[in-house]
């Protein structure tokens, strides 16, 4: 993490802020809080939201020039079969790094609504990243990083997850089967 970014994440006792070498900050208090504003404060600071990477799908498409104009209505339909949950109940974001591909964020509602509340007033002020994607990552790389019982994984400039450690194995087989793997960076 760089020195002049900060990181929102959720956690299992709530809404924690940790900055580059330093424990996650529970922001349960005032104090806490009005630390937290000072920080948005900064110029030379950014603070970030982390969006649960266990708690979405990354994904990229490869589109065609012609349906660039129309993704905003036809994106949840031309995913509707890989996904288990209702696209009215999902939220979609996306972003066409290039003329061939569309990256995808794909998020129940339910857990938009849920971080927004715990967020609270930061909920508008700062960028909701996907946690995965604050990972560092180069071609032909995966990064991992181990966490307690679950590991976050970035496979691609715009495709990653946090699953259990002990699915690991199965996933890291299915992404050696997508795409030339240089090494992992754990």
């Amino acid at each position: 993490m760089s020195e002049n970014r900060s990181l929102l994440r959720m956690t299992t006792s709530g809404l924690a802020w940790q900055s580059t070498g330093s424990a996650p900050m529970a922001l349960d208090d005032e104090a806490a809080r009005d630390a937290l504003r000072a920080e948005l404060g900064r110029r030379d600071h950014q603070v970030i939201f982390a969006v649960p990477g266990g708690d979405l799908r990354l994904t990229e498409l490869k589109v065609a020039p012609e349906e660039r104009r129309h993704l905003d209505a036809s994106l949840p339909f031309m995913l509707e079969e890989s996904l288990a949950e209702d696209v009215e109940t999902l939220h979609f974001a996306w972003t066409q790094p290039d003329k061939t591909r569309c990256a995808v964020a794909i998020v129940a509602l339910r857990w938009m609504a849920s971080w927004a509340e715990g967020l609270g007033e930061f909920a508008a002020t700062v960028p909701w990243v996907p946690e995965p994607l604050l990972l560092p990552w180069e071609p032909g790389e995966w990064t991992l990083v181990f966490e307690n019982a679950t590991v976050l994984v970035r496979s691609a400039e715009y495709v990653g997850t946090r699953i259990e450690v002990a699915l690991l194995p199965a996933l890291l087989e299915a992404l050696a089967d997508e795409g030339a793997l240089e090494r992992i960076v754990i």
